[in-house]
């Protein structure tokens, strides 16, 4: 067999054993096993079409809920944009992501 021929046939194992593990793991654990770097397993997935499910599970998105009632309570209560992310104590990206995940805007000035 020549080198292409043998890399070609070990290509195919890494891609069976990728598809196998996506199944279950997230991309970070499929990146701990198969020693593939990140960004190399995000190509793979797009040629192959294989879809890893989330890591983070669902814990973050009921805290995410838990921010949204308070953020909801706090444009009832009429506090701009920046008066808000102050009174939450919330790091700004997260005040973002929360605010766009449950489509809440507030204004910019009174």
């Amino acid at each position: 067999m020549s080198r292409r021929q043998i890399q070609a046939v070990q290509d195919e194992e890494k891609m069976t054993r990728v598809r196998e593990l996506a199944k279950t793991h997230c991309i970070t654990e499929v990146e701990k096993l198969t020693g593939i770097s990140r960004k190399r397993l995000v190509s793979l997935a797009e040629e192959h079409e294989i879809t890893f499910p989330e890591g983070r599970g669902r814990a973050h998105l009921a805290r995410y809920e838990v921010h949204a009632a308070k953020l909801r309570a706090y444009l009832a209560i009429g506090l701009t944009r920046r008066e808000a992310i102050k009174a939450s104590e919330l790091d700004p990206r997260i005040f973002k992501k929360v605010c766009q995940q449950f489509e809440i805007q507030f204004p910019e000035t009174r």
